[in-house]
């Protein structure tokens, strides 16, 4: 099996086993340092049950860092009148929370109820271009990335995204959380290397702040820039600084018939 990103040599390097009861094979390339899972034969299951961990107690913090992070990126770098594109969007809250800051955002997840953003639902059919896709804590969950990032791409111009790039030296299952060894879901986890290997093949830019949010984009940022659109103080400033008018009352109208809610 060759590495699902630069087509390298993949070496096993560990096992583990997993709190569903079944063996995870960790493979990684000797070129990109991307790590997989192989043939992770279990997702389809596990989605079913649940398709957001029940040990993700972190969502909703998460998804109120995001809302100022994406804000800042796209009032400082990209034009604010989208629309936007979530990838992955879970239950819909980041949805819901971008809109309420008045950013045109809309839903897309394979296997996730759509609970907060209701008739919002993305048009992934090629007819729309969405001006940026976030698609947070999604890349991870890939089996085949680069047919998912290419598939975001070819309807977003940009994309900014959220994964914890491996540790270095690279840990084994047990010595790093992000291994998601309870749940298995997570199955793909990427060096910097890998990344811009991924931006090479989509004939994009990469630029990251190093940790854990990254952008793809069709022009260059530079890593200053966006070290500091990312930093969490500055990102909640800038959420001020570019404030639009909510969306709220128009979704809800579009929603009831009624006015605001």
């Amino acid at each position: 099996m060759r590495c699902a990103i630069c087509s390298g040599r993949n070496e096993e390097f560990a096992r583990a086993r997993l709190g569903i009861g079944v063996e995870a094979v960790y493979l990684q390339c000797s070129g990109c340092g991307f790590v997989q899972v192989r043939n992770p034969e279990w997702l389809a299951s596990t989605y079913a049950d649940n398709a957001i961990a029940a040990t993700d107690a972190g969502l909703v913090s998460r998804a109120l860092y995001i809302r100022d992070v994406a804000s800042a990126v796209i009032g400082g770098l990209f034009n604010g009148n989208g629309p936007f594109l979530d990838y992955g969007a879970g239950n819909g809250l980041l949805v819901r929370l971008m809109r309420d800051a008045g950013w045109d955002f809309y839903w897309f997840d394979r296997y996730s109820r759509n609970l907060f953003s209701a008739g919002l639902e993305a048009d992934l059919s090629g007819e729309t271009t969405y001006e940026l896709a976030t698609a947070v804590e999604v890349a991870e969950h890939f089996v085949d990335p680069l047919a998912e990032f290419r598939q975001i791409l070819s309807v977003a111009r940009n994309l900014l995204f959220t994964t914890q790039l491996l540790p270095q030296p690279t840990p084994r299952p047990g010595d790093w959380w992000y291994y998601g060894l309870d749940h298995g879901q997570h199955v793909a986890f990427y060096s910097t290397e890998s990344l811009r290997a991924i931006a090479r093949s989509m004939g994009c830019h990469f630029v990251s702040n190093g940790r854990d949010i990254h952008l793809l984009s069709r022009r260059k940022v530079p890593a200053w820039l966006f070290a500091i659109l990312c930093h969490p103080a500055t990102a909640r400033l800038l959420k001020l600084t570019f404030r639009r008018k909510s969306l709220l009352d128009e979704d809800y109208r579009r929603l009831t018939g009624n006015g605001a809610g």
